[in-house]
């Protein structure tokens, strides 16, 4: 299951708007060697919903003179290891590809910033600064040596600035939890 990412922009000669989704509210991942090693990942979006929505932005005004916009939304993402399980995991996050329109553009990876924040557990947080989102996947959370529970709150940054093209824009963002 995945974080599918939308965008609408009408013509670039007027307004740039984009609207991202992103969807899926509970994923779990197992990759472990049994039932009493497993660890469950909660995905909540802030603010409600099952869904993260960026909403319109533009990068222009009525004028047709550039701006910039940008939308802020969070994700937190709670890990829970089964009782007795006490392997170290690592978070990782995954964008297959970046985000694309209907023509083949792609967001520019600096124009989605994320940052990671530790709300609860005794890990390391590996992207505790802003840094734009690129293809791939990306470790962004290593537990402590015993494991544990750990909730992690992922801030997202859209911003659309007036070199961006104009279209509706879909991509998947995942997040995995394995033990290490």
């Amino acid at each position: 299951m995945g974080i599918s990412l939308s965008m609408f922009v009408p013509s670039r000669r007027t307004q740039l708007f984009i609207f991202i989704t992103m969807m899926t509210a509970l994923v779990t991942h197992a990759s472990l060697a049994s039932a009493q090693d497993e660890i469950t990942l909660t995905v909540t979006f802030v603010g409600g919903g099952d869904a993260i929505d960026f909403g319109r932005l533009r990068n222009l005004e009525s004028d047709g003179a550039p701006t910039t916009e940008t939308a802020t939304r969070q994700v937190r993402l709670a890990i829970r290891p089964s009782t007795g399980n006490v392997k170290p995991y690592l978070v990782t996050q995954i964008l297959e590809t970046e985000p694309t329109n209907e023509m083949g553009n792609s967001v520019s990876s600096s124009s989605i910033l994320y940052r990671v924040e530790q709300e609860a557990g005794a890990g390391t947080v590996r992207v505790p600064d802003q840094t734009p989102m690129v293809a791939g996947e990306e470790e962004i959370y290593q537990s402590g040596p015993q494991g544990g529970d750990s909730d992690l709150l992922i801030t997202y940054d859209l911003i659309a600035s007036s070199e961006q093209e104009a279209g509706s824009y879909n991509g998947t963002l995942d997040y995995r939890v394995s033990t290490i």
